[in-house]
């Protein structure tokens, strides 16, 4: 009879504690989700200051200046340094998976570059670590070569129009 009382709590206690990591992954995707739909689409930061850990540390591409965004003040900087170039930039969330403080995306970012009016749409992907219901490190990479294409396309075709004037 004890060994039955002894599995008995010792079931529970792992059905336990596997409904707090499924209720910190679905709070881990709701807050990458909010830090999406937010601040990235709609530019309200300050979602940040409860979505966002002060020491959030965000590593892009190696080739994307800044290559490392260190701390929540940088990373609304980082933000609003994205959405002036790109006032109507938006990311779409194609799928999440998430297990336990991390969580993964692929994604397609859209906009506008407010200077030569050049449509880009890249695809990537970002690695999120979660501490405390925060984002607090994200490993983002997006298809940098295509986003050159698409900016040089456009100046080249700009430059080639200039060409047969002469």
């Amino acid at each position: 009879m004890k060994i039955h009382v002894g599995i008995v709590f010792v079931i529970l206690l792992l059905m336990s504690s596997c409904t707090q990591v499924d209720q910190s992954v679905a709070t881990n995707k709701a807050t990458a989700d909010r830090i999406n739909n937010e601040a990235w689409n709609s530019g309200n930061l300050d979602v940040l200051d409860d979505a966002v850990a002060a020491d959030f540390v965000r590593h892009n591409p190696p080739s994307v200046d800044p290559p490392e965004v260190s701390g929540l003040d940088a990373f609304k900087e980082y933000i609003t340094s994205v959405r002036a170039a790109y006032p109507d930039f938006h990311v779409e969330v194609h799928s999440r998976v998430a297990e336990g403080d991390l969580g993964a995306a692929n994604w397609t970012v859209t906009g506008t570059n407010a200077e030569s009016g050049i449509v880009i749409k890249v695809p990537g992907i970002s690695i999120s670590r979660f501490q405390d219901g925060k984002l607090a490190e994200e490993w983002v990479s997006w298809d940098t070569e295509s986003l050159s294409d698409q900016l040089e396309a456009e100046t080249e075709t700009d430059q080639g129009d200039t060409d047969d004037e002469d």
